[in-house]
């Protein structure tokens, strides 16, 4: 299996796709979660690598620098988002999984979006999403 054969996605990616509703940074950001969450409803590339670091969706993000997430709580906060996730799934950054057999774990996990995604910018988009 090669790099191209998987998609690296942060552990608090794994809510934030299926709650995307066209709502991003700026248009190129946008433009790429709706290509991701297309690819994904399509069925291809459906292997995730799950990180804890920048993403292919990060790649998009106008606030990717070289110390990561440069938004207000920096890379500190949104890896720290991203463990929270891995650690409700019983998973490590570097576990490979099917994106779909996650997305049914999430649904099947006891968990809460404002205690996972606290400090996100997007929660409140994301609360009013039923999924």
């Amino acid at each position: 299996m090669t790099a191209s054969d998987f998609i690296r996605l942060r552990g608090h990616h794994l809510l934030c796709l299926p709650r995307f509703r066209g709502l991003g940074y700026n248009d190129t950001f946008t433009a790429c979660m709706q290509e991701m969450v297309r690819q994904l409803a399509a069925g291809r590339r459906q292997v995730v690598l799950l990180t804890t670091t920048p993403d292919d969706i990060c790649a998009c993000c106008p606030h990717l620098g070289l110390g990561g997430c440069g938004l207000e709580g920096g890379e500190a906060e949104v890896a720290a988002r991203d463990s929270r996730v891995l650690e409700l799934l019983g998973l490590l950054p570097g576990s490979i999984a099917a994106y779909l057999s996650l997305q049914e774990a999430l649904v099947a996990a006891p968990y809460s979006l404002p205690t996972i995604c606290a400090g996100c910018r997007w929660l409140d988009c994301c609360r009013h999403v039923t999924l």
